[in-house]
């Protein structure tokens, strides 16, 4: 079992919240985002693994709440850049963990 200290799961929280915040309208909010969770997580990898299900329930979320408004070809335009996205996020876990970090911004720590 994964153990967290109390700043780590108000961090986790606080990035819960940010995600909810920036899937509602405030998209530079998302940008602080990665590296807070790599701050409460303290491994690029499992922050990542962490935000997906925060991000994808966002999104089941925003699709239901507006399923009325949505165009869905305007969805399905949308595939190919969300595969190409997921193929160099997937190369990205293949980088090491400090290249990583330089990546999200967390270097010296």
């Amino acid at each position: 079992m994964l153990h967290l200290s109390a700043y780590q799961w108000v961090l986790g929280g606080a990035c819960a919240f940010l995600v909810g915040i920036a899937k509602t309208g405030m998209p530079g909010l998302g940008i602080l985002v990665v590296p807070l969770m790599v701050l409460a997580v303290g491994d690029a990898r499992l922050a990542a693994g962490w935000l997906l299900p925060m991000l994808s329930t966002g999104d089941v979320f925003a699709v239901i709440a507006w399923r009325r408004h949505a165009a869905a070809k305007r969805l399905f335009s949308l595939a190919p850049w969300v595969l190409a996205g997921m193929a160099i996020g997937a190369a990205a876990f293949s980088l090491s963990e400090h290249t990583l970090r330089i990546i999200v911004g967390r270097s010296s720590w």
